[in-house]
């Protein structure tokens, strides 16, 4: 990936983050479970990456060719180094699939029983199997080119070429896989082994029974993506559920982006993409099971415990319930998660859902899980009678129509359930509970940089504050005042929101890191984000680094800003860190002239969480917590096992230790740490600073 202008591309960026997430794949450090989870990651990164990228970037391009983004790319040729890109990518991604995992897998007692090469014993339980629990779910579509069948593109088909027995005629049907069906029929163990037959292997060997009076002449594998950025008419307030659920039918039948096949038969593939309109650009071959992240499966069998990674518990924070908010009224209280249990938060909204003197408990939710025991808690507390007030995100993709289902399923037990805000996403992380004390009413809050999702707080790193302080609580329920009512932009001291300010908080911040900078008391700027992409900040920064400040940047994802450019960018560095953990949490840590500021946020810094989101970014002011918080900044630029460096080409550089060095893990030694505090019950946070009662405001 070359530099062009003053950034890199946001798309090729993106590109070369699933690179690196191959490149876990081909590591033999990684146990081997975990490599062919990593090689599954990129397949899901890229289904979401065309139905919304690359769609967007076909329309422009189809649209205006020479429309040029940040970095100086004209929309056509980013489109081409796109796809260029990608097939490079997927080309590697089946290279190490094909060549080092599944012979690793078969040596390790995970084999493929091809059915071809296997025994008649074999073959016949198969074709059973077939005949009992397929051929009655699936139906065969015939292919007319004047009427094309619509196939869904969430799903596998197989195309059969057929030729009828009596006139010779050739002739083209479709089966759909069928998505309940399991994607492996696994064989009866032998010897502790696992054997697995992949379900449309098996349809397309015993087929023929789907086409009496026919004989198969061929057979080709494929998926279709289709566009999925579709946008709600904002308008409609009163059915602005109609209007999702609109959105959701229309995404199952809108435009191909992509068809990925595999199968030599060239000329029905090319049949294929006519019928249904694929471009033939838009052809991606594959050599190998389509869809590898059906493989995920592959993570659950039972008995191969050194093919995966060893187990790290969630240390469980000692409060709970009553005592939790009894510490809360004396300190601040801060979690990180997954090393630090989900179950605090759960525990805690299941408590206020029970306890008679809480009064009302306000929340925010973006994505959650299907079986969610936080929904469950929040229903309860509205039969048990509090005022309960969700704000429920029905635009957060692809989780659309989950919240719709919540939505519903909240409102029949009498929450206020508030659906959104016309061309905003609402992406804080925000929870309020109400509570009345014998001191009088008090709040309590909980700010995140991660979901209400426990399925996702296993595998993501993420950073929450708890908190009873007047200067938080106050604060936060201006904001959600704000956003689920009539209310103007609240004016805000410690917490800063965005649309209307984060961004401009967040560029005065490194504005006055630049001004502040001498050499007695030097400038310093760290950062902790999933995506950079805000080209008015990017500028800032290298501003900034001109003047002398000494920025380090730890980006999982996108990084449009270009490091180590003489005169730009020359005392930027930036790091990425691809591990067993989705690094997740958004960290800024500021010297601000020897008066050190951290500050943690639900938003990146791109220009769809700074202008077109409700964001949260609040300030982390207790000394051991800050102490904590730069102790996982501090491992992150450490780190010389998962980390790599952005070069000033658009390429990464895995870091490695010195000559004579172990390699420094920093999600492993963060898990120790933890452990370590735990099992000497320290307090996860220090109560260090004096707790302000009184609001933002106010004399004290």
């Amino acid at each position: 990936m070359k530099r062009t202008a003053e950034f890199f591309n946001r798309e090729l960026s993106w590109i070369e983050f699933n690179k690196r997430v191959v490149d876990l794949g081909k590591r033999k450090d990684v146990p081997l479970l975990e490599r062919l989870k990593f090689l599954a990651i990129v397949s899901s990164n890229f289904d979401e990456f065309f139905m919304v990228r690359v769609a967007n970037a076909k329309h422009l391009a189809g649209t205006q060719p020479e429309y040029r983004c940040p970095s100086g790319m004209s929309s056509a040729r980013q489109l081409e180094a796109v796809r260029r890109n990608i097939r490079t990518v997927v080309a590697e991604q089946y290279q190490v699939f094909n060549t080092e995992i599944l012979p690793a897998l078969e040596e390790a007692g995970i084999r493929h029983v091809s059915i071809p090469q296997a025994d008649r014993e074999t073959r016949d339980t198969l074709e059973h199997y077939f005949k009992e629990h397929i051929l009655p779910v699936v139906s065969p579509v015939r292919i007319d080119n004047d009427t094309p069948p619509h196939i869904s593109g969430d799903r596998q088909h197989i195309g059969f070429q057929l030729v009828c027995q009596e006139t010779g005629e050739t002739h083209y049907a479709v089966v759909s896989v069928p998505v309940k069906q399991e994607r492996f029929f696994w064989h009866k163990k032998a010897d502790g082994d696992a054997r697995y037959t992949p379900t449309e292997e098996i349809i397309t060997t015993f087929g023929a029974a789907l086409f009496p009076g026919y004989t198969i002449n061929g057979s080709a594998r494929f998926r279709i993506t289709r566009e999925a950025d579709m946008n709600v008419d904002e308008q409609r307030d009163e059915d602005f559920m109609d209007a999702m659920e609109e959105v959701l039918i229309h995404r199952t039948r809108s435009a191909p982006i992509r068809m990925e096949y595999a199968g030599k038969d060239g000329d029905m593939i090319r049949h294929l993409a006519g019928v249904f309109g694929v471009d033939a650009e838009d052809l991606y071959p594959v050599d190998g099971p389509l869809n590898l992240k059906g493989f995920f499966a592959f993570l659950d069998l039972p008995g191969f415990p050194g093919l995966k990674y060893p187990g790290w518990e969630s240390t469980e924070v000692p409060y709970r319930g009553e005592d939790l908010l009894s510490l809360l009224k004396e300190r601040d209280l801060l979690l990180h998660h997954p090393y630090q249990s989900f179950s605090t938060v759960e525990d805690l909204i299941r408590f206020a859902a029970e306890d008679p003197q809480v009064l009302s408990i306000k929340m925010t939710l973006y994505r959650t899980s299907g079986g969610s025991p936080i929904v469950a808690a929040l229903r309860n507390a509205a039969l048990n009678g509090k005022h309960v007030t969700v704000f429920v995100e029905l635009k957060a993709r692809f989780d659309e129509k989950q919240n719709l289902s919540w939505a519903t399923h909240l409102e029949t037990a009498g929450v206020i359930v508030v659906y959104g805000i016309a061309h905003l996403k609402v992406h804080a992380k925000m929870l309020i509970i109400i509570r009345k004390e014998y001191e009088g009413i008090r709040r309590y809050v909980h700010l995140s940089t991660g979901n209400y999702n426990e399925s996702t707080a296993k595998q993501y790193t993420d950073l929450a504050l708890l908190s009873s302080r007047d200067s938080f609580t106050a604060e936060a329920a201006m904001i959600f005042n704000a956003i689920t009512g009539y209310s103007s932009v609240p004016g805000l001291t410690n917490l800063s929101m965005a649309p209307t300010g984060l961004k401009h908080r967040l560029l005065q911040i490194i504005r006055r890191e630049e001004e502040k900078h001498t050499p007695q008391n030097p400038g310093h700027i760290r950062a902790r984000l999933n995506s950079l992409a805000d080209p008015q900040v990017i500028r800032a920064l290298y501003k900034a680094s001109s003047k002398g400040v000494r920025i380090e940047l730890n980006v999982r994802g996108i990084c449009m800003l270009i490091p180590g450019v003489k005169g730009l960018s020359e005392n930027i560095k930036v790091v990425s860190i691809v591990d067993r953990y989705l690094e997740h949490s958004r960290i800024l840590h500021v010297a601000n002239g020897g008066s050190e500021e951290i500050y943690l946020s639900s938003a990146d810094w791109m220009p769809r969480n700074l202008d077109r989101r409700v964001e949260i970014l609040f300030p982390v002011e207790g000394q051991v917590q800050r102490q904590r918080i730069k102790r996982i900044l501090d491992l992150a630029f450490s780190d010389t096992a998962n980390a790599y460096a952005l070069t000033s080409d658009g390429t990464y550089e895995r870091i490695k230790p010195a000559k004579g060095e172990a390699p420094l893990r920093s999600q492993e030694q963060l898990w120790k740490e933890t452990h370590g505090r735990a099992q000497k019950h320290e307090p996860a946070a220090g109560g260090d600073f004096s707790v302000r009662r009184t609001p933002p405001g106010e004399s004290q």
